[in-house]
């Protein structure tokens, strides 16, 4: 069986993903050039190291979060990620950007853990509490083309109520 096919026949998709290295070296030219600009900017030396630090912070931030998200499932009234070996249960926040190239899901942290098979537990830093978002940027790179195009499908022609699959 292979994460393309779905395991039971409620679940609409299993995704393994993997970190892209197309958003690693995009995000690093980004944060470089914003480094530089900052060097090369005429500013007060204090001002300077401080923004600098907050650009290398951004940029091992944006590394660590391209690290979290191994694996996505979609069935019927579920949407969950894989962080480990836990099930973090999420909704679909607003309408996703999906083309052939690129698939970006803003996802915010849900309370529901009722439907997912295996352990279910709460991200690192993330309270139930307090809904906390994640964007998953998937590009050619970080999974197989069927399931990326599935996932494509999956979000043109299901209906989702309150930013789950019904």
């Amino acid at each position: 069986m292979t994460a393309q096919d779905p395991v039971s026949p409620g679940e609409l998709l299993l995704m393994e993903l993997r970190p892209s290295r197309l958003l690693l070296v995009a995000t690093l030219l980004v944060h470089f050039s914003a480094l530089l600009a900052v060097m090369l900017a005429a500013i007060p030396v204090m001002l300077c190291v401080t923004v600098a630090t907050t650009i290398v912070l951004s940029g091992c931030s944006c590394y660590r979060r391209q690290q979290v998200i191994s694996c996505l499932r979609m069935s019927s009234g579920h949407i969950a990620f894989r962080q480990g070996d836990e099930w973090i249960p999420v909704t679909l926040e607003s309408t996703p950007w999906c083309n052939e190239w690129l698939q970006v899901l803003r996802l915010r942290s849900s309370p529901d853990v009722h439907g997912m098979s295996g352990r279910t537990g709460t991200m690192r830093g993330w309270s139930r509490r307090r809904p906390r978002r994640l964007s998953v940027v998937i590009l050619p790179d970080s999974a197989s083309a069927q399931s990326r195009r599935r996932l494509r499908v999956l979000l043109r022609w299901y209906s989702f109520v309150g930013g789950v699959p019904v």
